[in-house]
C-alpha cells in the first residue's frame, strides 16, 4: 500500500489502517457516450463497463458487463425516466449488486440473505455468480 494512502488511513481509523489489504483486483474497460439534447447540452451520461475481477482469498475470477445511466448536472429528473425504456429495450435491467466489490467477491449471495432475500432470489443470484465465473473462464484467466 501507498505509504501516503496508509498515511491517510492510520489518520482515520488508527492503527487498525495497517490490518487494510487488498480483496480483489478489478479491470474495467469503460466506453461513455453522453446523450444531449437539441441544443447539444449534456444530460445523461451512459457508461458500459466491460468488468474483469479477481477475489484475492480464493483466487476466483468473474467477469461481466454492466450499464450505468448517470443524469448530469442541471438535467431533468425526468430524463432518466424517458431514458429508462430504451435500455430495458436494449437488454438492460436493474442490478443485483450494491457495489462492483460484493460482486468481484461473490458477496451478493450472502447480502442478499442477510437482508432476508427470498429463495428465487438466491437462486438468481447463484446463478449470476455461476455466470460471472463462466464469462471470466471463456477470457482465458
Amino acid at each position: 500500500m501507498p505509504a501516503g494512502l496508509l498515511d491517510e488511513l492510520r489518520a482515520r481509523v488508527g492503527e487498525v489502517a495497517e490490518q487494510v489489504a487488498p480483496r480483489a483486483t478489478l479491470k474495467t474497460e469503460r466506453t461513455v457516450v453522453v446523450l444531449r439534447d437539441a441544443a447539444g447540452a449534456g444530460l445523461v451520461e451512459l457508461a458500459d463497463d466491460r468488468v474483469y475481477a479477481t477475489d484475492l482469498s480464493d483466487g476466483v475470477h468473474r467477469a461481466w458487463r454492466e450499464w450505468e445511466a448517470e443524469l448530469l448536472p442541471g438535467a431533468a429528473e425526468t430524463v432518466l425516466d424517458a431514458v429508462d425504456p430504451l435500455l430495458r429495450a436494449a437488454g438492460a435491467y436493474p442490478s443485483a449488486s450494491p457495489a462492483k466489490i460484493a460482486r468481484a467477491t461473490g458477496k451478493l449471495i450472502a447480502l442478499a440473505q442477510a437482508r432476508g432475500a427470498d429463495p428465487e432470489q438466491l437462486a438468481a443470484l447463484t446463478e449470476l455468480d455461476a455466470a460471472d465465473q463462466a464469462a471470466a473462464r471463456r477470457l482465458g484467466s
